[in-house]
């Protein structure tokens, strides 16, 4: 493995040209290169450089001056520029004693040293002070390429020459390091920096000697003393801000920008800059707009790609993100703050076999590094095993000071094991670890909102409050536990406060819509909404959930469009706004209309994946299939590296009959991603279309090879093995499935799989050794309810309902399943049961259904009536809410509306007798 400390600052790449100008011109050669020396000894270095380019544009052929300017530009921290020179010095027959030594400093100086082997290994100068230089030169190519016992060699041979050479005791004491050896390294090089304390060469050694160290004052402080000698090297800028940065030195970090903004205002390391400071400011739009000049400037400096990622999984986009890791990944495996971002987004996206498996192997990588014990441990966590989580978040918690984050994780951990007081207490030292962190808070006050321990919610949000100023979160969080609570006033008042503390609005004003909508009075709803946009006036998230609401409204409605197009004209690079005016035309059916605002919109914001697979949806609904396929293709050209894409553009294949073209979109997503789940679930479903059953088998088992963990690949071999009539080989796959995954809805599979094999007794014993071990499993408990309601068995139903709702109160489709299988009975708490179900899920068309026929029963018909609108509302293919409005309003004397209900039932062809009666 290579060395890792000699590529620190030539991974920061070139600096820029010069940017100095002078007007005089002299003719003389000697004379002007007189005067270029003279201004090297001022210390003025860019003049030197522009005088010398004015000269070779009149003598190409100068000798003198070229290579001249190519030691300047060596000596200035330009080494791709002086390779550029020296090299045309070689060609006009330049002294080759003079040019080689220099031009093998520039290969190494620029992280090169494969190619300065490839070309000098060998060399033989008749020099000795050129031979001695490029021993040196070659010693240090040797340690960039992890060659130490060659760069020893080399070392000594030149040591033996001339042993008090500069160079030489830099190339010594970066040997040192490169032995481990870093006190020793750093005391030779401080000897060199004391007898020349500008040198450059020298100050970059330190900075790479004292930050493999671990010592990134002293790193620092040379990067910033080598910036001040020559303030045109953007590589030590670059580097000593990047520093500054990871060192938690914020403001000194922008002061550091600022200097190299005013010596290289438009090069690539100052637009990478300038994105780190737009992500730290959560400025997400400018730090991609900046990310984006520092690639196209230099696409291929790896810690740009890097940041780059880690924006664009800021904003959601993480598919490239994962992509531009894996490009890091790829050109430096031993890449590890590349691997810890790759996993953290993993783990951020629930992808769970993955993020373990690459978990395991950057243990291997780095098991010492707090960082990646802590994303390990979190690995093990979201996968499952709390135990391994707590011993990795407990070694990490030892290898530095109390970090809150590490207590948060091992606080998680414990909980996960049902360790829930151990839990809350080192949760509780993570708060007191950090005071500017709210994490721990923001999870303690979730955990007693969830255990309805209310006050001591309370107490910590209180607790919060007196140490710290005002914060929309923990405002949003209070209402939020009110609301649980039942105190539903107090709970407005703290949305209120939500909202005008920011940064909560949105989230804060859906909550009080909710909340008012259920009290019909959307008039309250409107007001803070126009109080709101009237501080915000350009939150386009507010703007779309203002809109959202009015179109829930009915008396709103006409509003809806207006409120979408200001949103668009207040931020015209916002995709959601733009794919929010194109899904208002759709939902009223003006697919046409909607087709010509996502193509303005995809004109607009070219490039952009997410609009152009909104534009093929949209083709498809028109029942344009091909022409959706072919818009889904320029998104698969966008970000060719996404699976998710290809495999959508497999299903618009599929829709527009081309077989060939989906299948092979299918096994591009599946090279791209092995074991990719929903590209395996529909290579499946093809090859059993086909009657190709071997084919569908070996693609399920694929799955299992690759997700051994997840239920999924058993699931579909089983389906396969059914549908061939082979039962018994079905059962034992979905029980081997079942002791892998511990998956419940496998069980449930089997259990089907055995009733219909008419093995009765081998289901229920399924069951019953599933319950034995997970007694208080909500899914197949609520698979037993959901089966004895539809056996007509309400009695059981009932029984199992309320054992259910005991354990799992939040559980709203339980309380509708409750109050249904209630009401059969004539259970006169079916209505509480329904009313609990609505409280807890308001908007769920379902329950808004149970909830209204239940009102309407009950007599109380203008709220009932209400209700089920609203079902109809959400959700206006839910034919049972409109046949039951329908009844409603005929019950109410309203006849042309119940009439007009059963027009809409009749359109989506769900008319039966008992509607015709009716009607």
């Amino acid at each position: 493995m290579k060395n890792p400390f000699i590529r620190f600052l030539t991974f920061f790449g070139a600096p820029a040209a010069f940017v100095l100008c002078l007007s005089a011109c002299v003719d003389n050669q000697q004379e002007s290169i007189s005067i270029v020396r003279a201004e090297l000894a001022s210390g003025n270095a860019g003049a030197a450089v522009v005088r010398l380019r004015r000269l070779l544009q009149h003598e190409p052929g100068y000798r003198e001056a070229r290579v001249l300017l190519g030691q300047i530009l060596l000596d200035s921290g330009n080494p791709v520029g002086a390779e550029r020179e020296l090299r045309q010095a070689l060609e006009i027959g330049a002294d080759q004693e003079t040019v080689k030594p220099l031009l093998a400093r520039a290969l190494v100086a620029s992280g090169d040293g494969k190619r300065a082997l490839t070309e000098f290994a060998g060399s033989q100068l008749r020099s000795s002070e050129a031979q001695t230089d490029m021993l040196v030169s070659l010693a240090h190519a040797h340690l960039l390429e992890g060659k130490i016992e060659s760069a020893r060699r080399l070392v000594q041979e030149a040591a033996e020459r001339a042993s008090s050479d500069a160079r030489l005791a830099i190339v010594q004491a970066m040997l040192s390091a490169a032995e481990n050896r870093h006190e020793a390294a750093l005391s030779a090089i401080n000897q060199v920096l004391a007898g020349q304390p500008n040198s450059l060469e020298a100050l970059r050694a330190k900075a790479n000697i004292a930050l493999v160290g671990g010592d990134s004052a002293q790193a620092i402080s040379a990067l910033q003393t080598l910036a001040l000698a020559m303030p045109s090297d953007v590589g030590a800028q670059y580097a000593a801000s990047v520093l500054l940065w990871q060192t938690g030195q914020i403001a000194q970090a922008r002061v550091q920008l600022e200097r190299l903004r005013a010596v290289a205002p438009a090069h690539a390391r100052t637009a990478h800059l300038d994105a780190l400071v737009a992500l730290h400011d959560k400025d997400l739009r400018a730090a991609r707009e900046h990310v984006a000049q520092a690639l196209k400037a230099d696409p291929g400096f790896l810690p740009t790609v890097l940041l780059a990622a880690n924006i664009h999984a800021e904003l959601g986009e993480f598919e490239r993100a994962e992509n531009e890791l894996n490009a890091v990944i790829g050109k430096e495996p031993d890449n590890i703050p590349a691997r810890r971002a790759l996993l953290a987004l993993l783990l951020k996206t629930q992808r769970k076999e993955r993020a373990l498996s690459l978990a395991q192997d950057l243990l291997k990588r780095a098991p010492e590094q707090s960082a990646v014990l802590k994303l390990a441990a979190a690995a093990h966590l979201q996968a499952g095993d709390a135990k391994t989580s707590k011993a990795l978040f407990a070694k990490a918690l030892a290898l530095a000071a109390p970090d809150a984050q590490v207590l948060m994780g091992l606080g998680l951990a414990h909980m996960a094991a049902g360790e829930r007081e151990q839990g809350v207490n080192v949760l509780l030292q993570a708060s007191a670890a950090d005071e500017s962190s709210a994490s721990a808070d923001l999870f303690l006050v979730r955990h007693y909102i969830a255990s309805k321990q209310f006050d001591k919610g309370l107490q910590i949000l209180a607790a919060r409050a007196a140490r710290h100023p005002p914060d929309g979160r923990f405002a949003l969080l209070e209402g939020e536990l009110l609301v649980a609570a039942g105190r539903k006033s107090e709970a407005l008042a703290a949305f209120d406060r939500a909202i005008t503390l920011g940064p909560e609005v949105v989230a804060a004003l859906r909550e009080v819509a909710r909340l008012e909508r259920a009290d019909g009075k959307p008039e309250r709803v409107r007001q803070r909404f126009t109080e709101a946009i009237a501080r915000r006036p350009n939150d386009v998230d507010l703007l779309l959930l203002y809109a959202n609401w009015l179109d829930e409204t009915p008396a709103e409605r006409a509003n809806v469009r207006a409120t979408i197009e200001k949103a668009v004209a207040v931020a015209p690079d916002h995709v959601e706004a733009r794919i929010a005016l194109a899904a208002y035309y759709a939902s009223r059916k003006d697919l046409d209309i909607a087709l010509d605002v996502a193509e303005e919109a995809v004109k607009a914001i070219p490039g952009n994946a997410r609009l152009l697979t909104a534009l093929a949806e949209l083709y498809l609904r028109a029942g344009k299939p091909e022409v959706a396929a072919m818009r889904q293709g320029e998104a698969v050209a966008v970000v060719p590296g996404a699976p998710e894409l290809l495999v959508r553009l497999a299903d618009f294949q599929l829709a527009g009959g081309a077989k060939d073209a989906a299948a092979a979109s299918l096994h591009k997503a599946l090279s791209l991603r092995s074991g990719f789940e929903p590209a395996i679930i529909r290579v499946v479903a093809m090859e059993l279309e086909a009657n190709r059953p071997e084919a569908a088998l070996a693609a399920a088992r694929d799955l299992q090879k690759s997700s051994p963990l997840a239920p999924m690949g058993y699931s579909l071999e089983s389906k396969v093995l059914i549908q061939n009539n082979k039962w018994p080989e079905a059962v034992r796959v979905l029980q081997t499935g079942i002791e892998r995954s511990q998956n419940p809805q496998l069980v449930i599979d089997a259990h089907r799989t055995l009733v219909r094999a008419g093995r009765q007794q081998e289901a229920a014993g399924v069951l019953v050794a599933w319950q034995q071990r997970r007694p208080k499993d909500f899914v197949v408990r609520s698979y037993l309810a959901d089966s004895a309601l539809g056996d007509k068995d309400y009695a059981r139903a009932l029984r199992l309902y309320k054992e259910i709702v005991r354990d799992f109160p939040d559980s709203f489709r339980t309380f509708n399943n409750l109050a249904w299988t209630a009401r059969v009975l004539g259970d006169t708490r079916a209505l509480d049961y329904a009313q609990q179900a609505w409280r807890l899920a308001p908007d769920d068309p379902a329950v808004l259904d149970t909830l209204g026929l239940l009102l309407v029963e009950r007599g109380e018909l203008a709220r009932g009536i209400q209700v089920l609108r609203r079902a109809t509302v959400i959700a206006p293919d839910l034919v049972d809410a409109r046949r039951n409005l329908a009844r409603a309003l005929a019950r109410s004397g309203d006849k042309s509306g119940a009439q007009r209900e059963l027009e809409v039932v009749a359109r989506l062809g769900k008319t039966d007798a008992e509607l015709k009666d009716l009607q």
